[in-house]
């Protein structure tokens, strides 16, 4: 579902101005949030100890992302996603 979310698609009938200031002001706002809510769910709630078939699939999604204004939180999460799979990895 937060995959779901984070592919939000504008509705039909916007002009392209309207589709700028969509993206600027709704998309791009969801979609950190999206990326926030995976971030905490790594930390908070050791996502990947309890799932750790997850790991993959978002690292695969992470690296789909190249909104510059995304991508430095999207690399601080494969960085975590990558440090806590090693460390189960070791224990």
């Amino acid at each position: 579902m937060l995959l779901d979310r984070f592919h939000v698609k504008p509705p039909k009938s916007l002009t392209e101005s309207e589709r700028k200031e969509w993206k600027l002001y709704l998309r791009l706002p969801v979609q950190q949030r999206v990326l926030e809510v995976f971030g905490i769910w790594l930390e908070e709630n050791r996502m990947l100890e309890e799932e750790p078939h997850v790991s993959q699939r978002l690292a695969d999604f992470l690296g789909t992302i190249n909104s510059p204004t995304l991508l430095i939180t999207a690399t601080a999460i494969t960085r975590t996603v990558e440090r806590l799979v090693s460390r189960a990895v070791v224990f």
